[in-house]
């Protein structure tokens, strides 16, 4: 590489009798021993070199001053590694935060709800922890990563005891299985906690936004308080799955068919909590009518039902005669906002076919595993998914791409064809005793 640039900045030097080969004014390689050395930056190459030359282990110590090999703490964690990986790396995070690199992450505030739902807990612990490791493994079934770092309950303050809940053992609930299903995502989060502590967790610009907010939902809850009293009447336990739809026997039909998906959460006080719920949630039905009218949009139509201890709100969009029999209607009707009760479960669905089968189906049930929040993608479901709508993905890349048909159709039948060789993915965080882990499985199919 350096003969080939010769012509730019490409020449050999010297230095302390190695020879540097150099590919520009920074990057160059060179080679001590058995090692060789590459670097995009000179000065990092000089001190590497100046170590590999000068710091030789001795004949009763072969141990090296200063690195790693003598380092306890990384000796400990590699000795604990997991030997059937092919990867496995150590981060000493204590270093970056002395470095004063990625400081905003360590000042220990999210940006807004949605990050600190997700990450919130994590920042705290990456705050204090002083190593992370990871450690890959390939196999034929697929493809493991795990990630681990040391973990103490008094890293986590006050204002994110709602992350990991109370004695840190909050643990995700596992969810009914419903055919079709693309994603799952289960996990342990005190929302209404959250909501409670805004103050210590935002900025003064967002809790500026939340407040306005929480006036606006409070309205729509008769006046309730919408933190205390209706975050407050929800189990921390909650879960979401998203499934493919099914048009079949349907009209209309929507021009681009999107996944149905449901919120599954559990009532603290179900006898309370109930027909407050179903009022609000018939107001909001209202709500949407009177929007969509103001906006040409069509209306919903309601229906209750109500069989054993299951009660049922469902709706639909009542489509114009012209759109009643079309295949290529508008958006909007992937949607038929619906709201299950059953026992202390409430179900908040996209459609009323969701809603029905998580309310016969069993419902979630409590764990105690440690695991905080899992996730898992089902491919062939997926696959099916993209499959419903390949005409509507050729025709925007043509659009987006411009390409031709024929082009379009390749790009998209690539997409089909990765999609077809895995079989899943899961991601799972998990508190064990004294650390924490958040671990990606992706499973492949072994005949594609």
């Amino acid at each position: 590489l350096t003969r080939l640039n010769e012509e730019k900045n490409g020449k050999t030097d010297q230095y302390r009798d190695v020879t540097v080969y150099k590919v520009d004014q920074q990057s160059a390689s060179a080679v001590v021993g058995n090692w060789i050395v590459l670097t995009n930056k000179g000065e990092l190459g000089k001190s590497i070199l100046d170590r590999l030359l000068d710091q030789k282990p001795s004949e009763t110590n072969t141990e090296i001053s200063g690195t790693l090999s003598a380092n306890a703490q990384f000796k400990t964690t590699y000795a604990l590694r997991n030997a059937d990986s092919q990867a496995w790396a150590y981060g000493n995070i204590q270093t970056i935060r002395d470095a004063g690199a990625a400081k905003k992450f360590f000042e220990g505030k999210a940006e807004n709800p949605l990050a600190e739902a997700l990450v919130g807990g994590i920042q705290s612990v990456l705050q204090h922890a002083p190593f992370v490791t990871a450690d890959m493994k390939l196999t034929e079934a697929g493809l493991t990563m795990k990630f681990q770092t040391p973990w103490q309950s008094e890293w986590i303050p006050e204002e994110r005891a709602w992350f990991f809940g109370p004695d840190s053992n909050g643990s995700a609930p596992i969810l009914p299985e419903i055919p079709g299903t693309l994603l799952t995502l289960s996990t342990y989060r005190d929302i209404s906690q959250m909501w409670l502590r805004a103050g210590d967790l935002f900025d003064e610009q967002m809790n500026d936004k939340l407040a306005e907010a929480d006036s606006g939902l409070s309205t729509i809850f008769a006046g309730r308080d919408f933190g205390e009293e209706i975050l407050g009447a929800l189990d921390p336990q909650m879960g979401l799955i998203v499934t493919r739809q099914s048009f079949e026997n349907v009209m209309p039909v929507p021009a681009l068919k999107l996944p149905a998906f449901a919120l599954i959460l559990k009532l603290r006080d179900a006898e309370t909590m109930r027909p407050e719920l179903r009022r609000t949630f018939q107001s909001v039905i209202g709500f949407f009518n009177i929007v969509g009218a103001m906006e040409g949009r069509p209306q919903l139509e309601m229906d209750m039902a109500k069989v054993n201890d299951v009660d049922l709100i469902t709706s639909h969009y009542v489509p114009e005669k012209k759109d009643k029999d079309s295949t290529t209607a508008a958006m909007i009707f992937n949607f038929s906002p619906s709201a299950a009760f059953s026992g202390d479960q409430f179900i908040l669905a996209s459609t009323a076919d969701l809603a029905k089968q998580l309310a016969s189906a069993p419902a979630a049930r409590a764990s105690d595993n440690g695991v905080n929040t899992q996730m898992a993608l089902h491919a062939e479901a997926i696959r099916d998914a993209l499959s419903d709508n390949r005409e509507q993905l050729i025709s925007q890349n043509m659009l987006e791409e411009g390409h031709s048909r024929e082009e379009a159709e390749a790009a998209i039948d690539l997409v089909f064809e990765f999609v077809r060789c895995v079989k899943g993915a899961g991601l799972t965080l998990q508190h064990e005793k004294d650390s924490l882990s958040l671990q990606l499985n992706v499973t492949v199919n072994e005949n594609p």
